[in-house]
């Protein structure tokens, strides 16, 4: 796995939500490790870790520069504070911070409540 900081140039693109409604995307919310993995690609592809900041990756297809995957670090314990947004997402995806369930799924961005929470990771992502 190689690894880069994030510069404020991005070398990278964000899949847009439009372009999703076709794929699969999965998200699953790890409670140990208080970590958010949202895949954009099934099977998992070659990939660079990017650091956009302390607590948000995405892993980028070194050919397409295309995010493949983004993990939201410490995203209860430590993102809610740096951006709201994040509380949002967790009530989109039934993760509660007193009783953090594992979210676990895998669908098409068709279904308007998916939408919302794809567009929500990658405002997130933006943001950061």
């Amino acid at each position: 796995m190689t690894a880069e900081n994030h510069s404020h140039e991005h070398r990278w693109h964000l899949p847009a939500v439009e372009a999703l409604e076709r794929r699969p995307v999965s998200f699953v919310y790890n409670e140990f490790a208080d970590e958010l993995v949202v895949a954009f690609t099934d099977p998992p592809r070659p990939a660079v870790t990017v650091f956009v900041n302390d607590w948000v990756a995405v892993r980028v297809d070194p050919e397409t520069s295309e995010v493949v995957r983004i993990h939201v670090a410490d995203f209860l314990r430590e993102a809610v504070r740096e951006v709201p947004l994040v509380l949002e997402l967790a009530r989109d995806l039934g993760i509660e911070e007193d009783d953090r369930p594992i979210v676990a799924g895998s669908s098409s961005v068709a279904d308007p409540q998916h939408r919302v929470i794809v567009r929500d990771v990658l405002a997130l992502v933006s943001t950061s």
